[in-house]
């Protein structure tokens, strides 16, 4: 079972109450199968580990309750979260610059997921390929997480324009992200 980090289960709880309402919440894990819903609706911690499949499940409901017609909710989702890790997180200085943010990018893909190997190229000093590796995605998770991506690596100095070239999900090796920071 693949598992993630449990702020990536609290920022997404954060996006859907600011942006749909606190009710919101409560709507979306009644429509959950029951051990995702009780892992939603218990204590939450930043640091503990829950299953993919709870996070999955959770931003779909989200989705279908509250965006229907929204084609980049999970991508929206994720930069929300990418945000909140890089400003509240600790990870602000892990991606302060776009070298930094290369050397530590597979460190930081741990502290998010216990699966997967990521691993970077670099073509040039404001660029960035990487390639993910032996992890169990889909078409959700790989939005969100090309979300969170952008949002991480946004700053001050500028933005990171994030492109899913290729997906596991529909048949390729790797997932691969492309990354240019302005």
């Amino acid at each position: 079972m693949v598992n993630a980090r449990g702020g990536m289960f609290i920022h997404t709880i954060r996006f859907v109450e600011e942006t749909f309402g606190a009710d919101a919440h409560h709507k979306i894990v009644a429509t959950l199968p029951a051990s995702a819903a009780s892992a939603l609706t218990g204590v939450l911690r930043e640091a503990s580990w829950m299953p993919v499949a709870h996070l999955v499940a959770y931003m779909e409901a989200a989705k279908a309750l509250c965006a229907p017609e929204n084609a980049t909710f999970f991508r929206r989702v994720g930069y929300y979260s990418g945000c909140l890790a890089r400003t509240q997180g600790g990870f602000g200085p892990m991606v302060a610059t776009p070298e930094t943010a290369n050397r530590l990018a597979s460190t930081m893909w741990r502290a998010f997921f216990d699966a997967g190997r990521l691993a970077i190229e670099v073509p040039g000093p404001k660029a960035a390929v990487g390639r993910l590796c032996d992890f169990p995605t889909s078409r959700t998770l790989c939005q969100r997480i090309e979300g969170a991506v952008a949002g991480l690596l946004r700053s001050e100095a500028g933005v990171a324009h994030v492109e899913h070239i290729a997906c596991a999900a529909d048949g390729s090796p790797h997932c691969e992200l492309h990354v240019r920071w302005d």
